[in-house]
């Protein structure tokens, strides 16, 4: 089973966004928008997994409607407007991108969405004949739930019990299972792909950088602060335990990672407490 980055554009964000002070939701939101500096540009992954069964994308990335900023709630486009900034091209969007690479987008079996932010989920109408994973928490919660096309196929998960560190799982097929992983949103999940000598973990924004994961940084557009710190600490259990390929969206370094097959460094950092901002 081979993973294959595919990006598709990029995004600065706020630093302040990636890497908050405040557990409290306001302050947190507060100080991102308030923050001057930005980040460089970041990637936008979405991820090709080579399965027996079929093609599996997870995360469908983002196409230039991530510019319409209309289909959002007020309060979202507001801070939307000053703490991300995209740049994607029509020849980056996953459908071409995939193309290029010999796979046909209708070939595909199962696009597995992290969550429905639009970096991750505005690429899902390119595909006509996959089921669309998507956690039933995150698809009652989200405000881009309505803009797909009637067609899609959705596979809404409520998950059927615990995997490893995780108490919540979906096993989507051998060898692929989806995690819970809330507090980025609703209903965030991370896909764990295992093959015979690692387990790669493709994370969404459960953080945005391995080094993020390493010292238990929470972003400032969490959801809910503490959702977000539980699941990283059980992402650090499970990497703790299975040698492990800690795969976000955002990082630069992670198809290096990928490629090296390099695992979470957990034995050279420990399971020392993580950092936590003032409430």
């Amino acid at each position: 089973m081979h993973i294959h980055p595919v990006r598709t554009g990029t995004i600065r964000l706020k630093r302040r966004y990636v890497a908050t002070r405040w557990r409290r939701r306001p302050l947190r939101l507060l100080d991102a928008v308030l923050d001057r500096r930005w980040t460089e540009p970041l990637p936008i992954y979405a991820w090709l997994v080579d399965h027996p069964e079929g093609p599996i994308v997870v995360d469908a990335g983002a196409t230039v409607a991530c510019y319409d900023r209309s289909r959002r709630g007020r309060l979202a486009r507001q801070v939307d407007r000053r703490t991300e900034w995209f740049d994607v091209a029509p020849e980056e969007e996953i459908g071409p991108q995939l193309r290029s690479m010999g796979v046909e987008p209708d070939d595909v079996r199962w696009v597995v969405q992290t969550h429905l932010a639009p970096d991750h989920a505005d690429g899902v109408p390119y595909f006509r004949n996959a089921e669309v994973v998507v956690a039933r928490r995150e698809w009652e919660a989200s405000d881009e739930s309505g803009t797909w096309p009637s067609w899609v196929r959705r596979h809404l998960v409520d998950y059927d019990g615990p995997f490893e560190s995780f108490p919540e799982s979906h096993v989507l097929t051998e060898g692929i299972v989806v995690v819970a992983t809330p507090g980025p949103t609703p209903g965030h999940q991370s896909v764990i792909c295992l093959n015979d000598e690692c387990a790669a973990f493709i994370a969404g924004d459960a953080t945005f950088t391995q080094a993020g994961l390493l010292t238990g940084t929470v972003g400032g557009g969490v959801s809910d602060y503490e959702a977000a710190e539980t699941s990283v600490e059980r992402i650090r259990a499970f990497a703790a335990e299975t040698p492990t390929v800690y795969l976000p969206s955002h990082d630069p370094e992670a198809p290096h990672r990928l490629r090296r097959r390099e695992p979470v460094p957990l034995a050279r950092t420990g399971d020392a407490p993580m950092d936590a901002p003032p409430a």
